[in-house]
């Protein structure tokens, strides 16, 4: 039972690593008559705050505690996961999960929620 269900849950993950998939799968919910914006509505009215997709699905399908972006930003900072990394990129990292905590994956992508130079003042990129 455990095997599969973690066969499923790597399955999904492995999917929702494309936004083209991300896509089919919301569209295939619908499909089936799960409508994604009503079943989140629903979602964040009994649990207080809005869930990530991702997470989203993971608690309705797999019966998993959700997660807020905020709660999941939060345990990425724990792990000290951004030691690795330089000054300059650790900065644009919390920015960005700073991001990521308070709107969402969506707003990562576009890169006019950006103001670099706030992020890297060092930065010149006319030079």
């Amino acid at each position: 039972m455990a095997g599969k269900f973690c066969h499923r849950l790597l399955a999904l993950l492995h999917c929702w690593s494309s936004a083209d998939q991300k896509k089919a799968i919301i569209e295939e919910l619908a499909e089936q008559g799960v409508f994604w914006e009503e079943l989140q509505a629903e979602v964040t009215k009994k649990q207080g705050n809005e869930l990530d997709p991702f997470d989203l699905i993971c608690h309705i399908v797999f019966d998993q505690p959700p997660l807020t972006r905020r709660e999941r930003a939060e345990n990425v900072r724990k792990r000290n996961y951004f030691t690795k990394y330089g000054d300059e990129a650790k900065k644009v990292l919390e920015a960005l999960l700073e991001k990521y905590a308070d709107a969402g994956v969506e707003h990562i992508k576009d890169i006019k929620y950006y103001d670099l130079s706030r992020l890297l003042p060092s930065v010149h990129p006319c030079r």
